[in-house]
């Protein structure tokens, strides 16, 4: 599935085109400015699938430390009951149902599946009464993340600086690196950062992060003086009752809010982060997984797990419209420069669509008789 998030960014094919025929995407701050030559400003940043620790799976807590401990073949049941106690059920499940599991043990794959079906039938019950109750895993995080097959990709999330060159990658080690262009910033990292979803710089700073993960949001704030070895503290993490795991969190144009999303809650939140306070928006419905400020800040775009979404009119008290579409989930999205234009793509068909939001006019005629 294509991100759309550099859709806002209306690029020069003539600047952006190069040697090797790829499209590099700007902020728009660069696009508006003119700079001259892409190759000539923009450094090449190489990342190689060494830099990411992915030789324990996915799915574990991966450990910043260096060690020296060599893999072990662990049992089947063993490691199945490992991956419960660090990841809960539904993981534990997965791991049980894999095909490494069913050449190794056979009778734990078909006890495996029968416990899958029973809570897959458990959990759509469970959906059309109240949404939301089952802690949600990585594999479900997966299905909803923006990020094409985010379960095994070694970078799982990109976000360019709105008003500067800053960009900033996290890896699948939930490590975030920060790169501009004449050096590589402090790695960000904390025990509290794990299964990144997202990541959103403020507008007007040129150096708070608030990054989306599984135990709430993450508030950096990057020291650009400090030498890239040394680790960095996190300010503040933001958490909320049953706001977990959080999967996509958007600045308003002027970062005053910040709005935050969960598929394991039905609210969005909207948070005053200097204030450390939080408001939300109910409603009745599934979680909701994507969020999208428009441009001038005066609609809330959200998705749901469902093939329900709503655009919030934020200047008329955030009342919302709510749209359907025909089957799937909305995968992502982004809104055009002008704010009259959405486009979206779902999980299910390859068909970008697009909706136009109109101002009603009343007009009047004069008629001389």
């Amino acid at each position: 599935m294509v991100s759309l998030n550099d859709f806002s960014s209306t690029l020069n094919p003539q600047e952006c085109q190069r040697a090797n025929n790829g499209l590099c995407a700007l902020p728009m701050l660069e696009v508006v400015s003119g700079k001259a030559g892409v190759t000539d400003y923009y450094p090449e940043i190489h990342i190689t699938c060494d830099a990411f620790n992915t030789s324990l799976g996915n799915t574990v807590d991966f450990d910043s430390r260096p060690t020296l401990l060599i893999p072990i073949s662990e049992p089947p049941l063993k490691r199945i009951i490992r991956t419960f106690f660090e990841n809960g059920i539904q993981e534990a499940i997965c791991e049980a149902r894999n095909d490494r599991t069913a050449m190794e043990s056979p009778g734990i794959k078909s006890a495996a599946d029968l416990a899958h079906r029973i809570v897959e039938a458990l959990y759509n019950i469970k959906t059309k009464i109240i949404p939301g109750l089952r802690e949600q895993g990585p594999s479900t995080i997966a299905s909803f993340s923006e990020t094409r097959d985010w379960i095994n990709s070694n970078i799982r999330c990109i976000a360019w600086h709105p008003n500067c060159f800053k960009l900033a990658i996290a890896g699948s080690d939930d490590v975030v690196r920060i790169f501009n262009d004449t050096m590589t910033l402090p790695a960000l990292k904390t025990s509290s950062q794990r299964w990144i979803t997202s990541m959103a710089w403020r507008p007007f700073t040129a150096s708070e992060l608030a990054v989306g993960c599984n135990n709430g949001i993450c508030l950096w704030t990057i020291d650009s003086t400090m030498h890239f070895n040394r680790q960095m503290v996190c300010g503040t993490v933001l958490k909320y009752p049953n706001h977990t795991p959080v999967t996509s969190i958007e600045w308003n144009p002027d970062g005053s809010l910040l709005a935050s999303a969960s598929i394991n809650s039905t609210d969005i939140l909207i948070w005053d982060v200097d204030k450390v306070a939080s408001a939300p928006l109910k409603r009745v419905g599934l979680p909701c997984s994507l969020l999208k400020w428009s441009p001038d800040g005066t609609s809330l775009f959200s998705s749901t797990v469902g093939n329900v979404f709503r655009v919030w009119a934020t200047e008329k008290k955030w009342v919302p419209d709510r749209w359907t579409i025909g089957s799937g989930s909305i995968q992502s999205a982004q809104w055009s420069p002008c704010n009259s234009f959405l486009l979206f793509v779902n999980s299910n068909e390859p068909i970008l669509y697009q909706l136009q939001f109109v101002e009603e006019q009343l007009f009047t005629s004069n008629f001389v008789i």
